[in-house]
């Protein structure tokens, strides 16, 4: 979330999205390292699916617009595995 507010607050200002998320790359490359982490702390927290999904995802964005579609894809995971996966 905090990278996207970057990006707003950022492109807001007058800057490129693109160039904007060029800058921001190597943060968000970043977040696989700390998924794996939080996997390794607590599997209930990071489960393997949700982690291997989140990796997947990660590698695929390429762009300002793929940033966005995975903020917002990523965003409803975390949701339903929250409600639904709340029990288990």
């Amino acid at each position: 979330m905090t990278l996207r507010q970057r990006l707003i607050a950022e492109h807001r200002q007058g800057r490129d999205k693109e160039a904007i998320f060029n800058g921001l790359r190597a943060d968000f490359k970043m977040l696989k390292a700390k998924a794996v982490y939080a996997h390794g702390r607590s599997e209930k927290t990071m489960p393997r699916l949700l982690l291997q999904f989140f990796i997947d995802h990660v590698a695929a964005v390429n762009s300002a617009r793929d940033f966005e579609a995975f903020y917002k894809h990523f965003q409803a995971v975390v949701a339903f595995h929250k409600f639904y996966g709340e029990n288990k």
